[in-house]
């Protein structure tokens, strides 16, 4: 799920699918990935997983963001990471020079929670304000136009959000308010809002979608969004053309249709085309493109609907789906 971090236990199994920054860790952080640079320990390409291996810096890390080539961490202590590529600002340290190795964003250590967006980074405070930084050419930071911020910029001046996601491909974000209210802003080229329309234009400041106020968590997928309600219903919109949606077709939905009523999901995460959810008993599910079996359901089947993954393994806590 990306988009709403929690404090990490100590042993927690984190499944990474796809080719970008896949990372273990428990109280040290351990990472390995095929790309330059974004695991944080100055050399390329570690294929097992590596200590971070620089002192404390990044001991007791809380959450971790994977983006594109880049990462973010959230330490316990309330500071805030990055690493990686940053040829758009993304790591928000007023320069566009890559990191090889962890590099504290600021001196602020109110941050609450991070998430990656294609080339750009959302955070939250505390104190319930929303902050952005990066690429920004679609609107997609919502502070008010499309030009890059080299630092973290904080995004209107409401004090009650509670959960952000972003997108890694396509330019758009989503977040919830501690009302239950649903927001979005950036892109909406495939009603990938949820608010009845294929708009290409974009929106440049958060704007609240529907009226409902039950809203928990929200994910962004490549095309499409999806939600996770306070009676923990599960609901999709937008682009469909691989059954991302998990809603038995492959017809777009341009407003929220629910994902099999009557189940009760704790979490999701959404890739380009590939979807997985686990629910309150602890199973594992997914759905959508799996031509490189990427649900892990042993076979290259696209799925319409959430198949379960792993039956009669009932102990999964967290999932993190690739975009890539």
């Amino acid at each position: 799920m990306t988009t709403k971090f929690r404090p990490i236990p100590v042993i927690l199994l984190l499944l990474i699918m796809g080719f970008f920054a896949s990372m273990v860790y428990a109280t040290t952080l351990a990472q390995w990935t095929q790309n330059t640079f974004s695991v944080g320990i100055g050399t390329f390409n570690n294929v097992a997983p590596t200590n971070n291996g620089y002192g404390i810096s990044l001991y007791h890390a809380s959450a971790i963001a994977a983006g594109n080539q880049s990462s973010r961490v959230l330490r316990a202590d309330g500071t805030l990471w990055g690493f990686g590529t940053n040829g758009n600002y993304e790591l928000g340290l007023g320069d566009n020079v890559f990191r090889t190795s962890p590099t504290q964003i600021g001196i602020d250590s109110d941050w609450a929670s991070v998430v990656c967006g294609a080339n750009y980074t959302l955070a939250l405070k505390t104190n319930g304000t929303l902050w952005a930084w990066g690429y920004n050419s679609y609107g997609n930071l919502g502070v008010g136009d499309t030009s890059q911020r080299i630092y973290p910029t904080q995004v209107d001046t409401a004090t009650n959000w509670t959960n952000i996601s972003a997108n890694t491909s396509n330019y758009y974000s989503m977040g919830v308010k501690s009302d239950g209210t649903r927001w979005a802003w950036g892109r909406n080229s495939w009603g990938n809002f949820g608010n009845g329309t294929t708009s290409g234009s974009n929106q440049t400041n958060p704007i609240q979608i529907g009226t409902d106020t039950n809203w928990y968590i929200v994910e962004c997928g490549g095309r499409c969004g999806f939600g996770i309600k306070t009676d923990w219903s599960l609901w999709a919109w937008g682009e469909n053309n691989n059954g991302e949606l998990g809603v038995g077709d492959t017809a777009t939905r341009l407003d929220p249709t629910s994902v099999v009523t009557g189940t009760f999901w704790r979490n999701i995460s959404a890739g380009e085309d590939s979807v997985m959810g686990i629910r309150w008993d602890g199973t594992l599910w997914g759905w959508g493109y799996n031509s490189n079996y990427s649900l892990g359901d042993g076979s290259t089947t696209q799925r319409n609907s959430p198949v379960q993954i792993s039956v009669g393994v009932t102990n999964w806590s967290d999932i993190n789906v690739s975009h890539s």
